[in-house]
């Protein structure tokens, strides 16, 4: 397994790609790739392909990826492994083929020009690829049926980015991101974000079973290949009558197969080993084809050290009985806490499990393994969670009950009235959604209720997320055509849960420490081969399976209550976070999580407290503005930074909601690193006139009880000065406050009239830059709109100088140390707003009007349109004087 990252520009007017920012994004993947990286640059510069190795197979250099065809056509990136490629390559040799390594990469790339994009039917494995065909300018991507590996992609409309991880994806700095509010709200009703939604909407999952194709000059077509309830469908549109004597017959062959498939690789193999049925099942089957060579992984904790939540002995019972190595870890609490910020830092997106999969994958890849198989897959192909027994009965028992309308109001009354700890409040919706399969697998899955995330989250935002997910149909769309309950549950497990938390975890908890973990159980003939058990009257069972291997699992073994990978965990945490008990199951852990992802302090008294917030009461820094009122703010925020090194800072600034594309404070601050969280809230016409938004503010501002503000408002009255330490002093009880002087004060302008709505700036900025394109013509890029902060950074730093007047992007260009030739009007005090740095000109006319601090000119912007065109033309030639003509383009604003 490996990282895979690519970038295409397909658009004619889409830029030449910045292979720096693809060299990032490939970076942001070093620990799934630590044995080599490679990066591959088409001619023209609109295609670019890059690759971190953990060498599995075929160990040599020839392996390295990307990796060119021997025609050099084609081009492949290639994260996972390829079960037949050997049966494969002997079908290609004999239909003329030849190859020059014993990889399975190379299989791809000899198959893929044999059957194009059909390639996807003939392949038995784990895989997110991309191939980049040069004879008709296209790239191909496909990522395997069950949706073992991943691949997140980015369309803006012009290029297209795609890599194995969304935090690798959102390093290159290329992407504009604003939240999926479907991903925000589904993480909070699953306890995972569900595909193929992530956190940021130009973030998109490629589906499992799904090819993505883009031609230059096209669009980004997606298809779908394979997938889990259309193949239920359609095998139960036949009859089948097996006996438990056939279904045994058809698991043990099965079996058999998917294993040997899943050892093919070149370095040593384990296997996960637990007390529970499915692992031992895996590792018995591996112990008798591979012999003794092979390490069972087993994770203990002292704190269950003689209970029933051990797995150690059982696991060493067993492994001394196959006679294999057997390797056990152990964690303790303070080296729980010291690897917590590295959990985090691996976890790709939100999710309420997956540390128990980075624990064990911690201990095999100590053990010295690369390759680990897993049971993950038994649970929902052998009806192993309580949902498979839960559903049906309370389908059945609940179809035939109608309560009245005012009756279920009623009911949710009182149910929410109790406290948490004492009743799930999912029980509210009990007869809503208990009367289908499909909902009340929603039910039965949910960790909050819709309705119930209003209380801490965005009312906004929960209200786009719920009605874009649509989870009641999203989730019946995953069982149609599947009328039997059984198989219908076994799909939305496979879909859902599995899909979207189970392997996703798997996969970056295993990555994180450089280790393959493979799933025999989740794959495509051994699926397909137990369809007639799904489907039949008396289910393929967990018994069965324990009887598939020889010798049988002991009865300690087979009888053993279901407990999945018990770990102390939650014990820890309780200890760890603040108020963390408080909250019921999984919910308060999902409050923790996302607080880790999300760095707006959502967070509400009753939360848990992360410890990064616990350990002493923060300073805020009070900053609001766009791009240019940030960046000439930067001096100062580092200032502070620098004066308090052990204290958490936290920036409270405002978001515009109605305006698309706002960049907020955050947006610039964030990533510098410069604070550690943020607090926003909504600035427009109506929420300014709502009390409830003061209050919501003094509310989450006196949740984390800051030790100081530092207000870096810039404020013309002292009304305004005095009002805002009012708010912060006694409202929010904040102990000390400090703040800008005011400014002078400007004169009153005696100037009246009508004012005029502010233009759309963004229509706008983008016809002009059409206009001047026209004009000028391949001496002309138009990016208005089109990039992001960072990446107009990244292109004025390659620039010989800026023109345009006062505005985020004269900011930008004058602290990277772009000179500069400012257009300012007369409205503000001379000199406050000049760009940083030296070697800038700059050109402001006094006028009688000046001092105004008018947003629209009704005198038809008098100040500016007073300087002329053989100004800024002389300004210019005294800037570029110093500069080497020629080496960059110019840089203007219109």
């Amino acid at each position: 397994m490996c990282g895979i990252a690519g970038v295409f520009g397909y658009h004619d007017d889409a830029l030449p790609i910045d292979v720096d920012e693809l060299i990032d994004i490939r970076e942001a993947m070093a620990v799934r790739g630590p044995d080599g990286r490679g990066l591959w640059i088409g001619n023209d510069r609109r295609i670019g392909l890059a690759h971190r190795r953990l060498a599995i197979i075929d160990l040599s250099d020839a392996g390295a990826q990307p990796m060119k065809s021997s025609d050099g056509t084609l081009v492949i990136t290639y994260n996972g492994e390829l079960y037949n490629y050997r049966e494969l390559r002997k079908e290609l040799i004999s239909r003329g083929y030849r190859f020059s390594t014993e990889s399975d990469t190379e299989v791809l790339l000899a198959l893929y020009e044999e059957a194009g994009q059909e390639m996807v039917h003939r392949l038995r494995g784990m895989y997110a690829f991309a191939i980049w065909d040069s004879r008709n300018q296209s790239l191909f991507a496909a990522r395997d049926p069950f949706g073992i590996k991943p691949l997140y992609y980015a369309d803006d409309g012009r290029t297209l980015r795609f890599a194995s991880q969304v935090k690798a994806l959102i390093q290159g700095d290329g992407i504009r991101l604003s939240p999926d509010a479907a991903g925000h709200a589904g993480f909070f009703i699953l306890g995972y974000v569900p595909e193929p939604h992530t956190l940021f909407s130009q973030i998109t999952a490629l589906p499992a079973g799904a090819t993505l194709c883009v031609k230059r000059g096209g669009r980004a077509v997606v298809r779908r290949f394979y997938d889990v309830a259309t193949k239920l469908a359609e095998a139960e549109a036949k009859t089948f009558k097996l006996d438990e004597a056939d279904q045994l017959d058809v698991l043990r062959s099965s079996l058999r197969d998917s294993v040997n498939h899943h050892l093919v690789a070149d370095v040593p193999v384990g296997v996960f080993l637990s007390s529970g049925i499915d692992s031992n099942v895996i590792t018995s089957m591996v112990a008798l084809l591979s012999g003794r060579n092979v390490v069972g992984v087993t994770m203990g904790f002292n704190e269950y050290e003689g209970t029933e939540f051990d797995e150690v002995p059982l696991a060493a019972a067993q492994a001394a009985r196959l006679g294999i190595r057997h390797s056990i870890g152990r964690m303790q609490r303070d080296e729980f806490y010291e690897n917590l910020e590295s959990i985090w830092s691996a976890m790709d997106q939100p999710s309420t499990d997956g540390i128990n999969s980075w624990l064990v994958a911690k201990v095999a890849a100590e053990a010295g393994l690369k390759v680990c198989l897993s049971g993950v897959g038994g649970d929902e192909l052998f009806g192993g969670y309580p949902s498979f027994r839960q559903i049906p009965r309370l389908v059945q028992m609940l179809s035939s009950v109608r309560m009245p309308r005012a009756a279920q109001i009623a009911w949710r009354a009182i149910l929410g009235r109790l406290p948490e700890k004492v009743v799930s409040p999912k029980y509210a919706e009990l007869f809503a959604l208990g009367n289908s399969i499909h909902q009340a697998y929603l039910l039965r899955r949910a960790l909050f209720l819709p309705d119930e995330l209003r209380a801490f989250l965005d009312p906004e935002l929960v209200g786009n997320g719920i009605r874009e997910l649509d989870l009641e149909a999203a989730i019946g769309r995953s069982i149609a055509g599947v009328r039997n309950s059984h198989a219908a549950i076994a799909a939305l497990e496979l879909s859902w849960y599995m899909r979207s938390q189970l392997l996703r975890d798997t996969d970056w908890a295993g990555m994180a420490h450089g280790l393959e973990v493979r799933t025999p159980f989740v794959d495509v003939p051994f699926f397909e081969a137990l369809l007639p058990g799904l489907l039949s009257p008396s289910p393929a069972s967990k018994r069965l399976l324990g009887k598939a291997v020889e010798p049988s699992l002991p009865p300690q073994i087979l009888n053993r209550p279901k407990t999945g990978f018990m770990t102390p965990v939650r014990e820890w945490l309780n200890a760890r976070y603040q108020n963390s008990g408080r909250h019921r199951g999984l919910r308060g852990w999902s409050r923790i999580t996302y607080s880790e992802f999300v760095p707006e302090l959502s967070l509400q008294p009753s939360d848990p407290v992360p410890p990064r917030l616990a350990g002493s009461r923060p300073v805020v820094i009070y900053r609001i503005g766009q791009l240019g009122d940030t960046l000439v703010s930067l001096p100062a925020i580092d200032a502070v930074r620098r004066q308090n090194p052990g204290k958490r800072l936290v920036l409270l600034t405002d978001r515009h909601p109605e305006q698309n594309g706002f960049v907020s404070a955050w947006d610039i601050i964030g990533p510098t690193g410069l604070c550690d969280g943020v607090i926003f809230y909504d600035v427009s016409d109506q929420a300014l006139r709502r009390w409830r938004t003061y209050l919501k503010l003094v509310q989450r501002i006196r949740s984390i009880a800051p030790s100081e503000v530092i207000n870096l408002a810039p404020r013309v009255r002292f009304s305004d000065i005095r009002r805002d330490e009012y708010f912060f002093r006694v409202l929010c009880a904040v102990p000390a406050y400090r703040a800008l002087p005011a400014d002078d004060e400007p004169k009153s302008s005696s100037i009246r009239g009508g004012v005029q709505g502010e233009p759309e700036w963004k229509r706008l900025a983008r016809a002009v830059g059409d206009k001047l394109q026209a004009g000028w013509g391949v001496r002309c890029v138009n990016l208005a709109g089109r990039v992001s902060v960072f990446g107009s950074a990244a292109t004025l730093s390659r620039t010989v100088g800026y023109i345009g007047n006062d505005s985020g992007a004269m900011h930008l260009a004058g602290i990277i140390g772009v000179p500069c030739v400012a257009l300012f009007s007369a409205r503000d005090i001379p000199g406050k707003w000049i760009p940083l740095g030296t070697g800038h000109r700059i050109l402001q006319k006094t006028v009688d009007c000046a001092g105004c601090m008018l947003e629209v000119c009704n005198r038809n912007n008098l100040c500016l349109t007073e300087i002329g065109v053989d100004e800024v033309v002389t300004a210019w030639e005294s800037v570029s004087a110093a500069k080497t003509p020629g080496a960059h383009p110019l840089a203007s604003t219109a």
